[in-house]
């Protein structure tokens, strides 16, 4: 019975150096793009979410990333960085729709544009006619 304890013990510290390791990845790529170091912070980002599936990270760690993104979609690769903020954001809400309103709710203000564009380009998907509409241009 003690073999099957210590399998069970190590392997939540496995998941939970992961989760650790993650934050560690998030906090620096945070502090890449706050220093302006945009290809490294691309770089932390990028090795993140080829790391593991999606559905494997927090809410919170997906709604941070796609704030992220769209932060380095300002700079570097805007498609790509705009599909995988959507893509991050989606997963987010799929997993816990509720978490990520907190986590918007809780936004400081210099981070509110990135989240009210995201959203936006997300509604338009959903309802192309309102895209048309918002720009005036014919549907």
């Amino acid at each position: 019975m003690k073999p099957i304890s210590i399998i069970i013990a190590l392997l939540l510290i496995s998941i939970s150096c992961n989760q650790e390791q993650k934050y560690d990845n998030l906090m620096l790529a945070e502090e890449y793009l706050s220093t302006g170091q945009y290809e490294q912070a691309q770089t932390e980002c990028d090795l993140l979410i080829n790391e593991k599936p999606l559905v494997e990270f927090t809410t919170y760690q997906l709604t941070q990333l796609s704030i992220m993104y769209m932060k380095l979609a300002e700079r570097l690769n805007e498609e790509i960085n705009i599909a995988t903020a959507t893509k991050c954001f989606l997963t987010a809400n799929d997993i816990n729709r509720d978490s990520v309103s907190e986590y918007i709710s809780s936004l400081p203000v210099e981070d509110e544009r990135h989240m009210n564009m995201l959203q936006t380009l997300l509604y338009g998907i959903n309802t192309p006619d309102s895209v048309a509409v918002a720009y005036d241009i014919d549907s």
